[in-house]
């Protein structure tokens, strides 16, 4: 996965374009895996830049895996791999159960 970072201060925000492949048929539309995952996961998407958000970490304390920020971050990640897989069996026309 092609992770982006941006700093703002003491802050950097850990985001994702949406770029995926959907098996043979080549890259997804960015567009369609916004709008898919805002269906699912809307508190994933960021609005204002049109990218996923999957957490911030602040770079002015040490990150523990403990941390609320990490645990946050983990959990975007683990649910935004398992929304994309959705995608992509929903656009390969496999049979996708979760909702």
């Amino acid at each position: 996965m092609e992770l982006c970072h941006t700093k703002e201060g003491v802050r950097c925000f850990i985001n994702h374009s949406g770029k995926i492949n959907v098996g043979r048929k080549g890259r997804a539309k960015v567009q369609e895996v916004l709008e898919y995952v805002r269906k699912k996961m809307p508190s994933l998407v960021d609005e204002k830049n049109g990218r996923i958000h999957l957490g911030e970490f602040r770079t002015d304390r040490l990150l523990y895996v403990t941390s609320e920020e990490f645990i946050d971050f983990f959990e975007h990640v683990i649910c935004y791999v398992l929304i994309l897989e959705e995608f992509r069996k929903m656009k390969n026309g496999k049979d996708v159960q979760r909702e």
